[in-house]
């Protein structure tokens, strides 16, 4: 769960209705540095390991016989959950990172536009 996760859809929809419309993009931003600042927390980092320990878990049932056929897709829909985790925080990253080379680029041409201007 370390390696950096392609966000998944769903979240990135959620990120951008949480922080919709330019007025939000500072908020957004400052969301995406705190996510970056907790990355290297080591609290973060024993989370990560608990949750890791329970997705290898759940591979190794995955990968033996189940007792029970309903078994599968609980042992799936827990194992994607705890996907979720680092799908959100790649969701906010990579909305963050959107948005501050959106603000950017619009700085930059406003920056030419007035030079022109003069």
């Amino acid at each position: 769960m370390n390696a950096p996760v392609k966000a998944p859809p769903a979240l990135t929809r959620h990120v951008d209705e949480l922080w919709e419309g330019i007025d939000a993009r500072p908020a957004l931003i400052e969301a995406g540095e705190a996510v970056e600042r907790l990355l290297d927390s080591p609290g973060l980092q024993a989370v990560r390991a608990v949750l890791e320990r329970e997705v290898a878990t759940i591979d190794r049932q995955l990968e033996g016989p189940v007792s029970d056929p309903s078994e599968y897709p609980r042992l799936l829909g827990r194992k994607s959950g705890l996907a979720a985790f680092d799908g959100a925080i790649s969701a906010i990253r990579e909305r963050a990172t959107k948005r501050r080379a959106e603000g950017e680029a619009e700085a930059r041409a406003n920056a030419g536009e007035s030079a022109a201007e003069r």
